[in-house]
This record gives structure tokens, C-alpha cells and sequence, in this order.
């Protein structure tokens, strides 16, 4: 899976020409769009970066954004497919910051080449396989294995070699420390972070060469309830939970860099008018429940 954010002078950035792919619009659109951000605000440019690639002699320009700069361009995406690479960008931000706080980090992890890994000649899982696995983020798992006290191993230095070696992969590569457990851990794992957990477990009993060994978690109904069909307010859901993140990520930001004063302004008024999206959000989701359960 190709990660969707990447580092960049010591700065978290995604591209213009995999953000214009993603979101189905053409890179020249998403260019102009750019440029007419940072005609308007010359405080946003030290949100964008502008490179170019070369191909066959030509040089085709493309710019690098940090999170502010994605915030200030995908503000501007409307629509169901937007909405869903909004979310997937934020994810993709927050796990890559979480990452770097915790001081490792794994290589993007090819679907096609998910199998047993072992340490020591223990047969094991690295968190970023088991991502793959569930779909689910790294900063989640690393919670969840946090949270509840599951035992797994954080490789470092020498013992990051050792594993290499064992696992035939190449010394050079970017991987410096790196997160494994065991095959018992990650039925745990799945049985916390899933109701039924059968079909994960196939999997990663598929992973470990061997039939699953974890019970099935069942949902027990206590009471008749009244439920909401997701999907009827999915919109709604979705598209508050957007700008949550948007705003969580630009209020965390606020204090980290410094900026101008003009910079300041206009990161507030950002944060203000992301928030009265939200507050906006609210009545439209009110409404779209009430309306269903009548």
C-alpha cells in the first residue's frame, strides 16, 4: 500500500499530483487552486512547497504540502469520494505524526507480500502487517496494545539487524525500529477491535500457516432498541467527522510553529470557521435523526 504522506524535510507533506489522483481532479486544477490560495493568503506559503519531476527532459512542476496546506485545499473538495480521501488524509497524518513520536518506523507494507515473520525463531506479526491485515491504522493498534496491556516487542538497534537477517531483508532499508508480537496477542487484538472476529481470524491463521484458535466474540442483543440505518446518516456523520479532525489537527498545530502575526490571524479564523462547520453539523445531524425516528 502506498503511503499517502511522507516525510520531507523533517516535515510531514503529501503531493499535489497524488492528492489531484486521489480526489479525481486534474493536476492543473489542483495547481491553480494552489496558486490562487497563495495569491490570496501570502501568509500560506510556508504551507506549500513548489518542486518539479523531470520526464524525458521536461521539468513538470508539482507542489508538497504540509497539514495546514492540505487543510487549506481540500476545504475546498466537496462530494461522497472527497469526503472519504479527507478522512483517509487525516488518518494518514495522524498515524505518521503518532509514528515519529514514538521513534519508529515501518516501511509501506505490500499487500501481495504479507507472511509470517519471525525473531529470535519465534513466529511473529509487525504491527504494520497486522494494519493490513484488519484495515485498520497503526496508531489504533499501538493503542489498543498500550491500553490493554498486551505483550509485544519494540525491536531497536541491534535487535532491528538480527531480525532483518532472519527475515532475509535488506540491511539498508529505512526500517530502524519496528513493533512485533505473537500469534496469541493478535487474536486478543482482533477480539478487542472487532464483535466478529471469524473472518480476521482466517486470516491471520492464514498468516501463521495454522487454523484460528480465538473464540468468536457474539453480539448478544439485551433489548429491543430503535436503530439508525448508518448509511441514511453516513453524510452527515462523515462529514462532521472531517472537520473534527480538520480542526483537532490545526488547534494541535496552533502552539508548534511559529508564525507571523498576520500567519496567527489567519490560522485562527480558519480554526473559527471550521468549528462553526461543526456547529452547523450538529443541527443538520439532529434533524436527519429525528426525521427516522419518528
Amino acid at each position: 500500500m502506498k503511503q499517502l504522506v511522507v516525510i520531507n524535510n523533517n516535515q510531514i507533506v503529501v503531493s499535489s499530483k497524488d492528492l489531484a489522483e486521489h480526489f479525481g481532479k486534474a493536476h492543473k486544477d489542483v495547481l491553480e487552486n494552489i496558486r490562487n490560495i497563495l495569491v490570496a493568503e501570502n501568509s500560506a506559503t510556508k504551507f506549500f512547497q513548489e518542486t518539479s519531476s523531470v520526464y524525458r527532459g521536461q521539468h513538470f512542476p508539482f507542489y508538497l504540502m504540509n497539514r495546514d496546506g492540505f487543510s487549506l485545499l481540500a476545504m475546498g473538495f466537496t462530494g461522497k469520494k472527497a469526503l472519504q480521501w479527507k478522512l483517509k488524509y487525516i488518518e494518514a497524518f495522524n498515524e505518521m505524526e503518532e509514528t515519529l513520536k514514538q521513534g519508529y518506523l515501518e516501511e509501506p507494507v505490500n499487500p501481495n507480500e504479507l507472511h509470517c515473520k519471525t525473531y529470535k525463531g519465534v513466529p511473529v506479526i509487525t504491527i504494520g502487517d497486522f494494519a493490513e491485515i484488519v484495515k485498520r491504522n497503526r496508531t489504533s493498534i499501538l493503542w489498543h496494545l498500550k491500553d490493554k496491556g498486551l505483550s509485544y516487542q519494540l525491536l531497536e538497534k541491534e535487535e532491528v539487524t538480527a531480525y532483518k537477517q532472519e527475515n532475509n531483508i535488506p540491511i539498508h532499508s529505512a526500517v530502524s525500529r519496528l513493533i512485533v508480537f505473537t500469534e496469541p496477542t493478535a487474536y486478543k487484538l482482533t477480539c478487542i477491535m472487532y464483535n466478529n472476529v471469524d473472518p480476521i481470524n482466517l486470516t491471520i491463521a492464514k498468516y501463521f500457516n495454522r487454523q484460528p484458535v480465538a473464540p468468536v466474540k457474539a453480539v448478544v442483543a439485551i433489548e429491543e432498541k430503535i436503530g439508525i440505518d448508518y448509511d441514511s446518516i453516513k453524510e452527515y456523520i462523515e462529514e462532521m467527522e472531517t472537520n473534527i479532525s480538520l480542526i483537532r489537527g490545526m488547534v494541535k498545530h496552533l502552539t508548534e510553529f511559529k508564525r507571523t502575526r498576520d500567519e496567527h490571524r489567519y490560522q485562527t479564523k480558519l480554526i473559527r470557521e471550521i468549528g462553526l462547520n461543526i456547529f452547523d453539523g450538529t443541527g443538520d445531524l439532529e434533524k436527519a435523526v429525528n426525521s427516522r425516528i419518528q
